[in-house]
């Protein structure tokens, strides 16, 4: 029965990257955690929390290597609203947020 799981999902990818591929998420899921792409998101986003929480008055984030698309949907890096960081900021009790795009 499990076999029949991994070969039986009919949905057609309609994402420009994988468009017209199968979308069997347990297969990507598999995939992503066995060839290390989930395990570099998870370390880069707890090296970024660790550092957030910190407690450093200023902190600097770099935009995330790993970007698996099951698990990835957004990344704070190189937004334009200032506001946006600014809350960021303020949830972490950091004084300011500044994403590496934007610093440079």
């Amino acid at each position: 029965m499990l076999v029949l799981f991994f070969f039986a999902d009919y949905n057609v990818q309609t994402r420009a990257t994988m468009l017209g591929q199968g979308s069997n998420n347990a297969i990507r899921a598999y995939r992503q955690w066995l060839d290390g792409e989930a395990a570099g998101y998870d370390a880069e986003l707890r090296a970024r929390y660790q550092a957030l929480q910190s407690g450093a008055p200023v902190v600097t984030i770099r935009p995330l290597a790993y970007r698996p698309d099951l698990l990835y949907s957004f990344d704070i890096v190189g937004t334009d609203n200032p506001e946006f960081l600014k809350g960021y900021a303020q949830y972490f009790g950091t004084k300011q947020v500044i994403s590496e795009v934007a610093a440079h």
